[in-house]
Parts: structure tokens; sequence; C-alpha cells
């Protein structure tokens, strides 16, 4: 038997990318509405499994994108864009959300024990 509800709209997705241990407790997924970026649908911390889910966004197009806490002055953070329509499929997986992330190198302050006299 198939349940179907197409009223409700689920999206989910996972993340992926270099260092995402240390970074999970850092990022987010955001959703905004396509045809009003400004408008946030939904911000939701990445799980420990970096799989989310998000029901009940209203129908229409949004852009998902990854957001990260981390300090953009010590780190650069890129995250793809993706967009979907849940007017079309109201039930949709956006597979991995893929992000790139560099620390930044500016400021190196030099400790003591990297000092090695020969």
């Amino acid at each position: 038997m198939v349940f179907e509800r197409p009223e409700v709209t689920i999206l989910s997705g996972h993340v992926e990318g270099d260092g995402i241990d240390m970074l999970q407790p850092h990022l987010s997924v955001e959703i905004r509405s396509a045809a009003e970026p400004s408008r946030v649908e939904s911000v939701l911390p990445v799980p420990l499994s970096y799989y989310f889910e998000v029901r009940d966004l209203p129908k229409g197009k949004h852009l998902v994108q990854l957001q990260s806490g981390l300090p953009s002055h010590t780190y650069r953070f890129e995250s793809e864009l993706v967009e979907v329509d849940l007017e079309k499929q109201p039930q949709i997986h956006v597979g991995p959300l893929k992000y790139k992330t560099e620390e930044r190198h500016q400021k190196q302050v030099i400790s003591p024990h990297t000092w090695h006299q020969h």
C-alpha cells in the first residue's frame, strides 16, 4: 500500500565536504524562497548523521544552501546553492550539499615549539 499525502512537502539531503567532523557543529542548512531570496523559510543545524529533512515548506521554488557559523575572518566557506521546486516535486531529495572551506592564513602566530635549533 502506498500512503500519499500530497499536501506534505518534504525536502531532504545530506552534507558532504572535507573536515565535516570538525565543522558539523558549526553548519546549518538554510532554505530561502527563490522568489524572495531575503525570506528565510527554514534554518536547521546539520545533524550528526549529516542527513537533513524539512517538512511542510510552502510549495514553490526554494534555494537550499549551507551556512557556516565559523568566523569569516578565519575561514573562507563556500557552499553550493541548490534550487528545488516543491510545486513540481513536493517530496525531493537534493542529494549531497557540498561545500569548500579553507583557513585564512594571514594572521599566523608562530608558537615557540615550532622553532627548532639544529
